[in-house]
């Protein structure tokens, strides 16, 4: 039986209906199908498109090598995908090089998208935009980089700034050094702002890099804006008139600067940033005193921040130097405030820039080991790289009141390197440069010689210059010309430093190298003064005067110099001009170095040819302008008489040598210029003549012959040239009778060819053509007598061994000198 809960079940299930309806068959019947089955017919219409839209907008319009506009890179930069932003970049770059006037068009719009970019998170598309910026966008509209343009990429490179990554960071520091040197301007008007942020990198963990160049490209950037800075001071001028754009209307543009760049704020950023760099360096000291592997890489690091730190300690200076010099058109308060600034900086900067100088790497102990070749070459490079950059500021810093100990130390480690380098490099030429302040102004640094520990770093400084002299050669004029004018300077205060005096004569004897030396087989090395320009020459004269006494040896060097053929002339009758009224050479050695001149001299006669080998001194018009000077300054010497005294014999004995005429005539002309008539000559000086006059003379007809064929105009010419060097001898015969028969009585001697014979009678021909000896010859019937004698009985003895033109010859002598005689 069923329940009363089992009958109200059946009721409801009656009141809802049924739940599924039983669908009866038939058989043979086919099956419906069923409700929910997929119908899998295609059915398709066709699309009628009457023209692509999109290849109609494009056509006409500047696209890049994918087929995209402007429009459509520039919303590709945004793109999610590092690699698309990175391809618009590309593109961008390839339609503005074959389109530049796209970017004429569009500046704004793309350095405002493009702007964006700088602080993207992926490294490459940095630098594509890097490299789109400087090839491309800054060239192509370097001229409307200003204003509005700027302030949009700074609000983005400041942005980029704050990065938590120093990476990025140091990025967007490269993004300002690009924007700073296409508008140095930039700078002036964010320069607090710029310093800070420079503070903040140089705070973090930034010389722990691997890769350094990003760290010194930084630090190169912030060498660029203080050089701007400091160009900016010394043009001087109110820097609140200036602007670098027009203001913007843009309300969001909150970095937009309100006024130019405020010295006083900046001057206290520099101050913290001078510290933070300081500590820095002294920081990275170790690793360049080892010089391992990251100290190598650091040098240039260094470098930059020893010049950052020095540029700004030039701006405060020069500024405060300007505030003083117009303290008087300041209000009470811009005083105090100046004077309140220099104060703290000499509070704080001072004792951290001794700290630093204390223990910077210059002393030898720091010297680069190395065991190859090649790095002991790199060491030394960076070396010099090193101490260039330091040794400008010795100086000031030995005028400093620092104590003995380091002054020394730092004496000691400019001797050492100064030693160390080579000749030819720049280091020796910035010590140099710095030497005549530590010598010759040694009073302004606090060098005072009298301490002896200074004195023997002085004098090692001064030995070092001859022989540096010497090793520069004539390769690089400039750098003698600096240490010639040194040794000039050094000579000319000498007096005031007895010290010095001694060492000043001491450079004598290895300053000989400078002009000439002689090695053991005799042959002359000439030194690099010969081919030095004409500045540098004067310069080694000058110091020469410098001398107390120029001894034998310096002279001789000096002397080797002058019969150089390569000198210049001019600088030989310079340095006779010079010796002849140089009071510290001695009489003697003086009159030594005329006669050498004259007697040593070569000479090619004017009618030869010069080979390239004999070059611009072998000219008789030299030597006869060298005698002209050498006569001259004997004339004003003093004592004459005295003069001829000591030089006679000496000429006398060269005359005896049988030098060539040209030289033969020079000494005559000298014995000319200093006897008198009477002569002043002593008998053994006329005995001597009398040995070498007659084959001066003889010398003289054989050079110039006169022909019978000759015009009456080279007649004229040739006899001109014979009396030039017979004229010594005419004052000399007319001046001694007991000469003239000495020379008469041994060309009588010499009677003993027709050779001969016919230039005996030619030289009297000649002599009887001047009136002085005509009328001098007359009173020598006697001598003249003899010779004829001595030729008619020549004639007789010797007739059948004789020729035919022999015997003319000596026919034709005889009428000659009997027509003369009688």
């Amino acid at each position: 039986m069923a329940g009363p809960k089992a009958k109200n079940k059946k009721k409801q299930q009656q009141k809802h209906g049924v739940d599924f309806k039983k669908i009866k068959r038939k058989v043979g019947r086919k099956l419906p199908p069923p409700k929910n089955a997929t119908n899998i017919q295609i059915k398709s219409k066709a699309i009628i498109l009457p023209e692509q839209s999109v290849a109609t907008e494009k056509a006409g319009s500047a696209t890049s090598k994918k087929g995209l506009v402007l429009d459509d890179l520039l919303k590709q930069t945004s793109h999610y995908n590092s690699k698309v932003r990175r391809d618009a970049l590309t593109g961008i770059k390839e339609l503005i090089l074959k389109h530049p006037g796209e970017l004429k068009a569009h500046k704004f719009a793309l350095i405002e998208k493009l702007s964006q970019r700088i602080g993207d998170e992926d490294r490459l598309v940095k630098e594509t935009l890097y490299e789109l910026l400087k090839l491309v966008i800054f060239p192509g509209c370097k001229e409307d980089i200003q204003g509005s343009l700027i302030l949009r990429m700074m609000t983005y490179i400041f942005r980029a700034m704050t990065h938590f990554s120093v990476e990025a960071r140091l990025m967007a520091f490269k993004f300002l050094d690009l924007v700073v040197q296409n508008n140095s301007s930039t700078f002036l008007l964010y320069a607090e702002k710029i310093l800070q942020n420079y503070e903040d990198i140089s705070c973090s963990d930034l010389f722990n890099m691997q890769d350094k160049s990003k760290v010194k490209n930084a630090l190169l950037g912030l060498v660029r804006c203080l050089s701007i800075l400091l160009c900016k001071s010394l043009e001087g001028g109110s820097h609140d008139k200036e602007t670098v754009g027009e203001v913007l209307l843009h309300a969001y543009w909150l970095n937009s600067p309100k006024n130019s760049t405020d010295f006083t704020l900046v001057t206290r950023k520099l101050k913290d940033l001078v510290l933070v760099l300081i500590t820095r360096l002294l920081e990275l000291l170790p690793s360049l005193r080892s010089m391992n592997s990251m100290g190598l890489q650091l040098l240039d690091t260094e470098l930059y921040i020893l010049q950052s730190i020095n540029l700004a300690l030039k701006f405060f200076i020069m500024k405060f130097q300007k505030e003083h010099k117009s303290c008087h058109l300041q209000s009470e308060r811009d005083d105090i405030r100046s004077q309140l600034d220099m104060v703290i900086w000499d509070q704080t900067v001072s004792p951290a820039l001794m700290k630093l100088l204390a223990d910077f790497p210059l002393h030898s102990t720091d010297q680069l080991s190395a065991k190859t070749s090649d790095g002991k070459r790199v060491h030394a490079a960076i070396r010099e790289k090193q101490l260039l950059s330091f040794f400008p500021y010795i100086p000031k810093l030995l005028s400093q009141h620092v104590s003995d100990d380091w002054k020394y130390s730092l004496l000691q480690a400019f001797t050492q390197a100064f030693m160390d380098c080579n000749s030819e490099s720049k280091l020796k030429f910035a010590c140099i440069s710095i030497l005549e302040k530590m010598l010759i102004h040694g009073t302004e640094t606090f060098l005072d010689p009298i301490d002896p520990a200074i004195l023997d770093h002085q004098i090692t400084w001064i030995r070092e210059l001859p022989e540096l002299l010497v090793a520069l050669g004539d390769k690089h004029p400039s750098s003698s010309k600096v240490v010639l004018r040194l040794i000039n300077h050094l000579g000319g205060s000498a007096t005031m430093h007895p010290s010095f005096l001694l060492e000043y004569e001491g450079l004598k004897s290895p300053f000989q190298a400078f002009f000439s030396m002689s090695d053991g087989e005799g042959n002359i090395c000439y030194g690099p003064f010969v081919r030095l320009p004409r500045d540098c020459q004067e310069l080694s004269l000058a110091c020469i005067s410098q001398f107390s006494c120029a001894d034998f040896p310096l002279l001789k060097a000096i002397t080797k110099c002058c019969l150089c053929n390569d000198l210049d002339p001019n600088l030989l009758f310079r340095i006779i001009e010079v010796f002849g009224r140089a009071e510290n050479i001695q009489i003697a050695d003086r009159l030594g170095f005329f006669v050498t001149l004259l007697s040593h001299l070569k000479v090619i006669p004017e009618n030869e040819p010069i080979e390239e080998t004999q070059l611009k001194i072998s000219s008789p018009r030299t030597l006869h302008k060298v005698t002209k000077i050498v006569c001259r300054c004997l004339s004003v010497m003093g004592d004459i008489p005295l003069l001829l005294q000591l030089l006679e014999e000496i000429i006398v004995g060269q005359l005896q040598l049988k030098p060539d005429i040209e030289n033969a005539r020079a000494l005559l002309q000298v014995i000319c210029t200093l006897d008198s008539e009477p002569t002043r000559l002593s008998v053994e000086s006329l005995a001597g003549l009398s040995d070498s006059l007659p084959s001066y003379l003889l010398d003289i007809v054989h050079r110039i012959p006169i022909g019978a064929n000759e015009t009456a105009e080279s007649t004229v010419l040739l006899e001109k040239a014979r009396f030039y060097y017979l004229k010594p001898c005419y004052f000399l015969f007319i001046r001694s009778r007991r000469l003239l028969t000495l020379v008469l009585n041994v060309m009588r001697s010499l009677v003993d060819d027709s050779g001969r014979i016919c230039a005996i009678a030619e030289l009297f021909l000649s002599m009887h053509k001047n009136a002085d000896m005509r009328q001098t010859l007359s009173q020598f019937q006697q001598e003249i007598g003899s010779i004829l004698l001595k030729i008619f009985h020549l004639q007789a003895s010797q007739e059948n061994k004789m020729t035919l033109v022999e015997r003319h010859k000596i026919q034709r002598a005889l009428d000659q000198l009997s027509n003369l005689s009688s």
